[in-house]
C-alpha cells in the first residue's frame, strides 16, 4: 500500500467544515466576506482562522455545538469504504478544515498523523483558543514535505487526495516526481467557486486521476 495523504474539505466532504459552523452559529455573511479576503490574499489562512475562532467565542460556541454542526456536513460518496480499506495505514491528513471533523466523520483512526487547525476547549467545553496550522498551499506543502522526509518516503511512494488551489503545490510536486495525485471532483457548487479556472486546469493537469467517488481512488493506493 502506498503512503496516503489527504485533504478534508472538498475531498472527504462536499462542503467546507468551517462553513457548517458559520451556518450553525449564524455568521454566514461574515464567513463569506472573510473567505473572499483570504482568496484575494488580503489576509492569511491563520488570520482567517483566528477571525473565525473569535466569532465562535463571541457567540459562546461549545465543543458539543461544533460536533452537532459537523454531523450535518455532507460526506463525499465512498468515504466510509475508503476509510475502512485504509485500515489505519494512512500517513497523514493535511487540511485547513476543522480538526473536530476527524472524530465526527470517523477519519482520525485511519491516519497516523493529523495536521489541521485545532480548537482548544475548557472543562465546560467552551472555546478558549486555537492551535494554528497554516492550511494555505505553502503551509500544506511544508507539512507534506516534513512528514514525507521524516517517514523516509520517496515521492513515488505517496498518494495525495485533494480538490482545490491550496492542494496545488503538493499536486505539482508529486506530478514532477512520479507520485500520485488524485483530484476529487465532487465538491458542491459553493466550493467550486473557491478555485479559479486557471487553478482548476493546473490541478487537472497534475492529476493522475480525477474521481467523483472515493472508492475509485483505492486502485491507485492498494
Amino acid at each position: 500500500m502506498k503512503a496516503v495523504f489527504s485533504d478534508i474539505d472538498g475531498t472527504f466532504t462536499l462542503e467546507p467544515s468551517w462553513k457548517a459552523l458559520a451556518i450553525h452559529y449564524g455568521y454566514e455573511r461574515e464567513d463569506y466576506e472573510g473567505v473572499k479576503r483570504y482568496l484575494k490574499r488580503e489576509i492569511t489562512h491563520d488570520d482567517l482562522v483566528l477571525e473565525t475562532v473569535a466569532r465562535l467565542r463571541k457567540v459562546c460556541a461549545t465543543s458539543n455545538g461544533i460536533i452537532q454542526a459537523i454531523k450535518g456536513v455532507q460526506r463525499t460518496p465512498g468515504l466510509e469504504i475508503f476509510l475502512q480499506r485504509l485500515n489505519g495505514n494512512g500517513a497523514a491528513v493535511i487540511s485547513g478544515g476543522v480538526y473536530d471533523c476527524l472524530e465526527v466523520l470517523g477519519i482520525k483512526s485511519s491516519f497516523r498523523e493529523h495536521h489541521m487547525p485545532k480548537m482548544l476547549y475548557d472543562d465546560e467545553g467552551k472555546i478558549t483558543g486555537v492551535k494554528l496550522f497554516d492550511g494555505s498551499a505553502q503551509g500544506k506543502i511544508a507539512a507534506f514535505e516534513e512528514v514525507r522526509t521524516r517517514m523516509g518516503l520517496r515521492y513515488e511512494d505517496c498518494v495525495y487526495l485533494g480538490d482545490s488551489a491550496n492542494d496545488l503545490l503538493i499536486a505539482e510536486a508529486l506530478a514532477r516526481n512520479r507520485g500520485v495525485f488524485i483530484l476529487v471532483d465532487a465538491k458542491n457548487e459553493e466550493m467550486q467557486k473557491m478555485s479559479s479556472r486557471e487553478d482548476d486546469e493546473r490541478l487537472k493537469t497534475a492529476a493522475t486521476a480525477v474521481i467523483h467517488n472515493l472508492e475509485d481512488a483505492l486502485s491507485y493506493i492498494i
